[in-house]
């Protein structure tokens, strides 16, 4: 809805999410590079209605700083996306390593094991089901 506003930094990963899930919210914008402590700050100040948020981001804020935001869609992210490592380019034997072992440890229950030891099961979110556009 073009009554609420955003606020987004320029090239961030969240633009294209904010472009398809909400097209009609007015965005309020930062320069590239900046931090999302500052879209943070443009939801305390007013000048933005929501932001979209990484979970690791928001749980440390909300946990810092009780009360101060909330989710709006606690138990729905806005979108997933799969867990990925930056490689080199022309090592695709390595790459296909990783991203096999990686994929193992979320199928066998390793990574399930992992989240529950560290306290970080709703840091790590799935997608159990396919999101409609």
């Amino acid at each position: 809805d073009a009554r609420y506003a955003v606020s987004t930094i320029d090239g961030s990963a969240d633009g294209p999410i904010i472009n398809r899930r909400f097209p009609k919210a007015r965005k309020t914008t930062l320069p590239e590079m900046d931090s999302s402590a500052n879209t943070i700050q443009d939801l305390l100040t007013g000048k933005a209605d929501f932001v979209v948020l990484d979970s690791a981001t928001a749980d440390s804020y909300m946990r810092a700083n009780p009360g101060k935001i909330k989710s709006a869609f606690p138990n729905a992210p806005v979108t997933v996306f799969p867990t990925v490592m930056l490689l080199p380019p022309k090592d695709m034997p390595f790459k296909s390593m990783i991203d096999n072992t990686l994929m193992n440890i979320e199928y066998d229950g390793t990574l399930d094991a992992i989240l529950k030891k560290y306290d970080a099961t709703r840091l790590f979110l799935r997608n159990p089901q396919p999101v409609a556009p």
